[in-house]
Parts: C-alpha cells; sequence; structure tokens
C-alpha cells in the first residue's frame, strides 16, 4: 500500500483539481461528510452525543467546519472552537464556515489562555473531540494557542479523534513538532500519511482509517511516492500453500556463520528461524570451541566446525573451510553471535559468497566488525547481493553518527545505508527497508520482540525466504513482517512480557498457515 508524505499529497490534490477536474471545494466537503459518518458511528454508542470541534485556520480546519455541519443533521450536539479569527479564513476553509454560521450554527474563538479556559467546560463534558487544527501542512514547532490546547486535550485525557493527522506529528517523518496530540484515532484523507506509520507518530495517531473523499483512484495509482506500507495483501501474494510433489531440496539451503564461546545461542536461533520459516535445510559453520555446544542444542540443523587462530578466532583458515561449504548453498547469514575475528575474515567471506552469486544477511557482530559501509559497498558494487540488518546503533556506526540522529529520521537513515548497495533492514518500532530510493514500512510487532536473539531469528527468516526463490528485497520484507506477525500473535494469547525468541520462531508455522487457508 502506497504511504504519502506531506508534498506527495499535496500533489496529489493538484493533480485531482487540475489533471480531473474534482475541484478542492467537493473534495473537502466529502472529507468532512466520510469524517463525521465515522465520528458519529462512535457517537452512537455514547449516551450524550456531544462532540467538540477543534478548527485551525487551514484546510484541516476547513474539514472542521463540514464536519460540524454533517455531525449536527445528524443529531448531535456540536460545539465549534476555532483557534483564530474568522478574519484569518481563506478560500474553502471560510466558505464552509460561513455555511456553519448559516445554518445556526456557533463558533467560540478562542485565541488566549483565557479564552480557551472559557471554552474548557464545553471540551471536558463532551462524549469526543475532534482534532481539526493543523494537519499535515505543519514542518516546525507547534507554538501559541495550538501548544496550549493540545496541552490541555492531553493533559484531559480526552478522547481525540484527529483529522488526517494528529496535530503536532509531522506527517512524513512521524516526528513530534513539539507537543502534539495524542488521539485513539486518525481519519486521514483520500491516502495513507507517512508520518502516521513511523514512530512516534504511530503511537500518537491510534487506529487509523482511510476517508474516501472522491480522490480519483486512478491518480493514487498513478501517484509515485518513495514510501510503502507491507501488508497483508502484499504478504499474502508471496505466502502460497506449498504443492504436495516437494522435497527438502525444493525450499534451499542456509549456511549460517556464527557464534562464539558465551554466544552459541545465536547462531542457534538464526537456525531456529530459518527451519521455522520453511527453509529445506540449514547448516551452521561455527568455531570448532563450541561445536560440540551446537550439535547438542540443534536436532534439525547441521554444522561444521571452523578451524580457529592462536588467537581463538576465526581467520584465514576458517575462510578456506567456509568456501568449501558454500558448494550448494542458496542464502548465507553471518554475524549471529561471532564476535570478534581477524582484520578481513568478514570481508572474504563477502568476497567468496559474491564470487559464488550467493546472497547473504550481514547481521549483529559482522555488522561491527566491517569499517562502515565501505566494505559492503566495494562488494555490492562487484554484484554481491547483500542484505544488512542494523539496529539503530549499529546504523550510526556505520554511519558514522549517533543513534539519536537515526531515530529522529529513520526513513531517511535508512535510504542512506542502502546507498551502499545493500538492501537494509533498520530495526526497531516501524522496521523499515530500504531499496535504494524507496523504501516499506512494517506494520507488525511489538513490545513482545523486546528480548534477546529476536534479531537473530529474523535473519534466519530472511535468509531462508530468500534460499526459498524470494528476492533480496521480497524476502527482507516478507521476513520482517511474519517475524512481527509472530509476535503479535503471541501477545494476544501470552501477553508482552517474557515472549522468548525461541517462542517466536517455533510460533512461525502456526502464522504462515494463518496466512494460507484458502
Amino acid at each position: 500500500m502506497k504511504l504519502f508524505s506531506a508534498k506527495e499529497m499535496q500533489r496529489l490534490d493538484r493533480v485531482a483539481t487540475a489533471t480531473y477536474g474534482v475541484k478542492s471545494l467537493v473534495l473537502m466537503e466529502n472529507a468532512g461528510r466520510g469524517a463525521a459518518e465515522c465520528i458519529f458511528e462512535t457517537l452512537k454508542e455514547k449516551r450524550f452525543k456531544r462532540a467538540v470541534i477543534l478548527c485551525g485556520k487551514g484546510n484541516n480546519g476547513g474539514d472542521g467546519y463540514v464536519i460540524a455541519r454533517h455531525l449536527k443533521n445528524m443529531g448531535a450536539t456540536v460545539s465549534v472552537v476555532s483557534l483564530c479569527s474568522l478574519n484569518a479564513l481563506k478560500g474553502d476553509a471560510l466558505l464552509n464556515a460561513l455555511a456553519w454560521k448559516k445554518m445556526g450554527g456557533e463558533t467560540r474563538v478562542a485565541l488566549s489562555k483565557a479564552a480557551l479556559k472559557k471554552a474548557e467546560m464545553d471540551i471536558v463534558h463532551s462524549s469526543i473531540v475532534v482534532d481539526a487544527m493543523l494537519g499535515t501542512g505543519i514542518s516546525s514547532n507547534v507554538k501559541g494557542i495550538y501548544k496550549d490546547t493540545i496541552e490541555l486535550l492531553n493533559e484531559l485525557k480526552k478522547r481525540v479523534m484527529a483529522i488526517d493527522v494528529p496535530s503536532g506529528i509531522d506527517a512524513t517523518t512521524g516526528k513530534v513538532l513539539g507537543s502534539a496530540i495524542k488521539a485513539c484515532c486518525t481519519l486521514t484523507m483520500a491516502a495513507p500519511k507517512t508520518g502516521l506509520y513511523l514512530y512516534p507518530g504511530r503511537e500518537f495517531a491510534g487506529r487509523v482509517i482511510v476517508i474516501d473523499i472522491g480522490m480519483p483512484k486512478m491518480a493514487i495509482k498513478k501517484a509515485v511516492t518513495g514510501t510503502s506500507l507491507i501488508d497483508y495483501e502484499y504478504v499474502s501474494e508471496h505466502v502460497k500453500p506449498r504443492k504436495k510433489d516437494t522435497h527438502k531440496g525444493t525450499y534451499g539451503h542456509v549456511l549460517i556463520i556464527g557464534g562464539s564461546v558465551g554466544k552459541s545461542g545465536a547462531v542457534h536461533l538464526a537456525s531456529l528461524g530459518a527451519l521455522r520459516s520453511g527453509a529445506g535445510l540449514v547448516t551452521m559453520a561455527v568455531p570448532e570451541s563450541i561445536n560440540e555446544i551446537i550439535e547438542i542444542k540443534s536436532t534439525e540443523a547441521m554444522s561444521v566446525p571452523l578451524t580457529l587462530t592462536s588467537s581463538k578466532q576465526l581467520g584465514s583458515s576458517a575462510l578456506k573451510e567456509i568456501e568449501k561449504n558454500l558448494k550448494g548453498k542458496d542464502a548465507v547469514v553471518i554475524g549471529p553471535g561471532i564476535g570478534n575475528v581477524d582484520k578481513g575474515f568478514i570481508e572474504g567471506v563477502l568476497i567468496a559468497c559474491r564470487r559464488k552469486r550467493i546472497p547473504v544477511v550481514i547481521d549483529a557482530d559482522a555488522l561491527n566488525n566491517l569499517d562502515g559501509l565501505a566494505e559492503v559497498l566495494n562488494e555490492c558494487r562487484k554484484g554481491l547481493k547483500a542484505i544488512i540488518t542494523p539496529h539503530p546503533g549499529e546504523a550510526g556506526r556505520l554511519l558514522g553518527v549517533s543513534s539519536k540522529v537515526i531515530q529522529e529520521d529513520r526513513s531517511e537513515s535508512s535510504l542512506k545505508l542502502s546507498k551502499s548497495g545493500a538492501v537494509t533492514v533498520l530495526k526497531g518500532a516501524s522496521s523499515i527497508i530500504a531499496d535504494g530510493n524507496e523504501i516499506a514500512i512494517n506494520p507488525s510487532g511489538g513490545p513482545a520482540l523486546a528480548s534477546g536473539g529476536t534479531g537473530d531469528v529474523l535473519s534466519g527468516m530472511i535468509a531462508s525466504l530468500i534460499a526459498q526463490g524470494k528476492s533480496c528485497v521480497d524476502g527482507a520484507k516478507l521476513g520482517v513482517y511474519l517475524h512481527g506477525l509472530s509476535a503479535d500473535e503471541l501477545s494476544k494469547r501470552e501477553g508482552e512480557v517474557g515472549i522468548s525468541a525461541t517462542e517466536i520462531a517455533d510460533n512461525l508455522p502456526r502464522t504462515i498457515k494463518s496466512l494460507t487457508v484458502q
């Protein structure tokens, strides 16, 4: 599903008017009516159908006046509070404010804290508050009466339904612009906005409902955006029931290189992720010092012991053994629990994978052993198919910035990482998959994933899906979505606390089955 930035949405509005002849006033009318219908469904559950609508001076406020008119016609008691003088309104917003006035609707103007205080009792006694203050047009911090109103609503903890985006949320990045409305639901117009699916915006948006405003479907279909949402429709197209006449060789062979003393669990969890997501065969290449442990822990996966250097690290001898074991492999994971290795070892594995044209997932300690993105970039330029899976801290180290900088604009950070030529999975809440100029946001997953080893399971899953024939991009998207969905299903049954990585891996067959039942 396409997601739209603020600028992309403005462009779509212009196309609807200039190319398809749909007047902006018609779009606003449809937006307000559609939102009012959703709001009234909520009001029907209330004993007193009282709504307070907070309107700003732009088109978001114009939507608010249309909503007020339709809610009044539906039988609700409606109060409108304007955070600007009516003289400040222009265009479609002014026309709808006048229409509200002509049908007997009253508007309380609140330009100061004192005036807002007078409107506070209306807000307190309302069943629902409608946020039609700022919308998608803002890009700087909220100030003045808008900031005061947002803080009052959040303090009162009223049930708020936001129009288009919660006021104070950047529609493109999801960033909180100083202060932002904490909505229970966001009624977004025509198409979903990127900032509603990126944290912290996702947390402030609540449930997101897209309102059909009469935007030509062809205009939306033709619109070029740089962002999409991994949704059920996409996943169900790629996850199909298996044919009856198949065998283990049909579903690929994954080689996982990792493990070290004290971290044998990481490579084992990666193997579980690969097996439970459908790989036909899995082999773990591990330091000889932990091979016996791995053989005891793993029943279905095979293992290969790797010779260590005199300093007890993986080096050139192990690299030669890995090159031999690349024969017949369809995907490689390198990194889970691998610890420190001899300089050049990781790069040597990447060169071998590139030479044999085997896609490789570079995860965890392997990323930390690389000298920034330069080594990945050099190999990708020569034809290496790679997927990197950094968390914000690892991403920051690769780009030479702090994790805080990464989190401030996760979309841009993931795109910078993917310029290496490697498909990038920037892990975290709303994980992002970037491939050159485009990104995909994952909606699944939550707090249940906040435990050790879940990233190792994910790396194994991505390699497994690639070994089964998916492209690097599709393997990354599907892996992240299924990984999060498995955790979500467990959370519903068990709660969010104490879910282990092993449980998430073991639940994958059930998760995949839920998507393949006809």
